[in-house]
């Protein structure tokens, strides 16, 4: 029996059962039970809202800031929102989007400098997440590389506690700080894109600290950075 043969019997065998004795019978599909969400996703969705509830108080020029830059913030937080999943972003993402919102609720308040830091600061965090997320295949759980070195002058020292707080975050409360898993040097950390300060510190006295550093993570597309600090002096 040749294979159209064997082909057309079971397509009539098909349609027999199908049609049965009672006629032909209409084969519903089965609704899909609903995925459900994990915390993470749901306290994303509800940051993310605040995120552009608060952007959407901002008008162009608003302590300096261009409608341009505003346009690119209320950008990076629509695709942000469409782009949750049900498992939702990674506690470091969710963090990080937290501390935005933070900042944006402190920047309608406060001296001009300090406006325009928090929101210069919390729209080019936003715009890193978004140009990075969506170029990689983990989406909001895209994570970049961040390796430091610290330095004495032009010589490498080690043993030094490398600390790293959100770049908004950073302007409020510098006290919130995370450190590296490891002493330096060097030591590496794997965070979401965003901007970030980043220090060394005596482990044994957090109050003895380096100049903070800036970080651009995610920047052109790069999924590592490298970074020079230097030690605080005595």
């Amino acid at each position: 029996m040749s294979r159209a043969v064997r082909f057309q019997i079971l397509v009539i065998a098909i349609a027999a059962v199908a049609v049965g004795a009672g006629g032909p019978r209409v084969v519903r599909a089965q609704p899909q039970a609903a995925v459900a969400r994990s915390a993470n996703a749901v306290m994303a969705e509800q940051v993310l809202a605040v995120i552009a509830e608060r952007l959407n108080r901002f008008q162009g020029n608003t302590a300096g800031v261009s409608e341009n830059q505003l346009s690119e913030a209320k950008l990076a937080v629509n695709w942000l929102r469409t782009s949750l999943t049900p498992e939702g972003p990674s506690r470091a993402m969710l963090d990080g989007l937290r501390a935005d919102a933070d900042a944006l609720g402190n920047a309608q308040q406060g001296d001009e400098r300090e406006r325009r830091a928090l929101i210069e600061a919390t729209f080019d965090d936003l715009r890193l997440k978004r140009v990075y997320c969506r170029e990689r295949p983990e989406r909001m759980n895209a994570l970049v590389r961040l390796t430091v070195q610290t330095w004495d002058g032009s010589t490498e020292v080690h043993q030094w506690r490398v600390a790293y707080l959100n770049a908004p975050l950073a302007i409020l409360h510098r006290d919130q700080f995370q450190p590296f898993p490891k002493f330096s040097s060097p030591t590496e950390v794997r965070l979401p894109p965003g901007r970030y300060m980043v220090w060394a510190q005596d482990p044994r006295n957090a109050a003895v600290r380096g100049p903070a550093t800036e970080v651009a993570l995610g920047q052109n597309g790069a999924a590592e950075v490298k970074a020079d600090i230097v030690v605080p002096r005595p």
